[in-house]
């Protein structure tokens, strides 16, 4: 889509953060396993505090991110995380293209800002 003009380098980053997002949604939910190996990272309780918090700030922008999208959120799921074609997804939700491409490009421009 960038290619063709109807989103910019912005929005796209946007869609890959929030790609990435979801993804770490999806896999907050997964099936864990426990590992009992004996660590010797020697960096202590503190040493990788700022993963965490940047999964929290991430899971926050996300959350609020969908709550701003509202109904439209499955239609954009699907363009962003799914790939899948603006035209198949507008057909689909029964919108027109126009009408698909400018939620999609609001939605974007959303991001870090809701």
């Amino acid at each position: 889509m960038v290619a063709t003009g109807a989103i910019d380098a912005h929005q796209l980053a946007a869609a890959q953060e929030i790609g990435l997002a979801f993804e770490a949604t999806v896999a907050d939910v997964s099936v864990r396993i426990a590992n009992y190996e004996v660590r010797g990272s020697g960096g202590g309780p503190m040493a990788a505090a700022a993963e965490p918090i940047a999964a929290v700030i991430r899971d926050r922008a996300y959350t609020a991110w969908r709550a701003s999208v509202g109904t439209h959120g499955p239609m954009l799921l699907a363009i962003i995380v799914d790939d899948m074609a603006l035209t198949v997804a507008a057909r689909r939700w029964r919108l027109s293209n126009r009408r698909a491409r400018g939620v999609l490009v609001a939605a974007l421009d959303r991001w870090r800002r809701g």
